[in-house]
């Protein structure tokens, strides 16, 4: 009989201090910054703005941080120093966040290729990624990208009349006068006439490489369905939405969502693809509503009501824009 009793306490001990292990499960992240003088780490989720979002702000202290935080998904985030991403132009660094521990040691900027993460599987896996790819393509890279990047520092990388309108650019006194030059720059990269001789052969040779770093992107999609997938398929979402081909980014995001099933990237993707496939000139418009200046909320269609309209989407910190919208009204 005591046998009996003792056997089920035995196992209920036993769960009770494996579901306590699982609610200790916790991102512990720590951090060392070498040669770098700043105060604060930034976390930068996917597709934040940085400019108005909530950012993950981790101070630094003597060098060293902390970061502890119990995630209900793992997710990458960009890492970057604080005094670079308020002065609008920084170094990114991906970082996989798990419920693990995870060490980091951190450079300046320019030394940001010496960084290290120790722990987490999903960060091994990306630097594992990371090792093949440079494997693969950074013999036929790296001579072609460096030979474009001296044509554009000796200012041979555009042809003549791409230059006069550069020039004509840096000497225009208000965004009025520089809205139509960005209009005839925009026209010459559309239809490939704004760079010189020896530029457009060497992007030429650069062209079918990109297109077989697509082709290795997509196969590794497909057979290593993991969030280091998933961040390599938001990056080309957001950032190379232009040149996106469609149907292939349908395709990773099947595999992806059923491998990921309830990630909040998920939607994320889904929006990204249906507003890449549904935006465009010929569609139909998508109806919203917003709030006017007085703070009424108004109905996209019924302020169109059936008409031919011009809608023009701008904010007030945009230089660029007001100056848009007067040259329209």
């Amino acid at each position: 009989m005591k046998s009996t009793i003792k056997l089920p306490l035995f196992f209920l001990i036993l769960l009770i201090l494996s579901c306590n292990s699982e609610d200790e499960k916790a991102l512990h992240l720590t951090g060392e910054v070498i040669g770098a003088e700043t105060d604060t780490i930034f976390l930068i989720k996917i597709n934040q703005d940085t400019r108005f979002d909530s950012l993950i702000k981790i101070p630094v202290n003597n060098g060293n941080f902390k970061y502890n935080q119990k995630l209900k998904n793992p997710e990458v985030v960009n890492l970057a120093f604080a005094e670079s991403v308020k002065n609008g132009a920084f170094r990114p660094m991906p970082v996989f966040l798990e419920n693990q521990e995870i060490d980091l040691t951190i450079y300046s900027e320019n030394e940001f290729d010496k960084n290290s993460i120790k722990g987490g599987e999903l960060n091994a896996e990306y630097e594992r990624y990371k090792k093949d790819f440079e494997t693969k393509f950074k013999a036929q890279n790296t001579p072609l990208r460096d030979s474009l990047s001296l044509l554009f520092k000796s200012n041979n990388y555009f042809n003549e009349k791409a230059k006069k309108l550069h020039k004509e650019l840096r000497n225009s006194k208000n965004q009025e006068e520089k809205i139509p030059i960005y209009k005839k720059l925009e026209d010459l990269e559309k239809n490939n006439q704004h760079l010189s001789l020896k530029a457009k052969k060497l992007e030429n040779k650069l062209e079918p490489i990109v297109e077989e770093q697509k082709q290795f992107q997509h196969s590794y999609i497909e057979e290593n369905s993991s969030l280091v997938s998933y961040y390599l398929f938001l990056e080309n979402l957001i950032y190379n939405k232009e040149k996106i081909d469609l149907n292939l980014a349908k395709r990773n995001y099947q595999i992806l969502s059923q491998s990921n099933p309830n990630h909040p990237y998920n939607e994320l993707s889904s929006n990204l693809i249906s507003a890449i496939e549904n935006i465009k000139v010929g569609k139909k418009y998508i109806d919203f509503s917003a709030p006017e200046l007085n703070g009424n909320v108004v109905q996209l269609s019924d302020k169109i009501n059936g008409e031919i309209a011009l809608l023009d989407l701008w904010a007030t910190w945009c230089g660029p824009c007001i100056a848009k919208s007067r040259t329209m009204i």
